[in-house]
């Protein structure tokens, strides 16, 4: 959710590359790894906010992680998990119990509650 100047939680924070970010939003992106995921990870990224990036390979995750640190400076955790699972989506939100942004964008889980 993009904020107006005149909302009260913005104040003159910006990210690396110049965007708002006052509150720290903090994101989860399932599925980051290629394709949407990670155009959709990078467009957060570069407007401040932090990531929580989901995909099954472990060592995709990793380099992305490290990738999006150094380019835009906002914090990473990489989960490899498939969420497609009830435990695999426990995973992920262990790492962000209360995330500002969903992107579910992997193939699964079927419809219904996450978790």
């Amino acid at each position: 959710m993009r904020r107006s100047a005149a909302h009260p939680n913005n104040s003159n924070a910006r990210g690396k590359h110049g965007s708002r970010n006052s509150r720290q939003e903090t994101a989860i992106a399932c599925a980051a790894w290629r394709g949407l995921g990670r155009a959709m990870a990078v467009a957060l990224a570069r407007e401040g906010v932090n990531l929580i990036i989901n995909a099954r390979s472990e060592a995709a995750l990793a380099t992305l992680a490290d990738d999006f640190r150094r380019e835009t400076g906002v914090n990473v955790t990489a989960v490899a998990a498939g969420i497609a699972s009830e435990e695999g989506r426990r995973v992920v939100l262990a790492a962000a119990p209360n995330p500002d942004i969903l992107i579910n964008n992997a193939g699964g889980p079927p419809a219904g509650r996450f978790p």
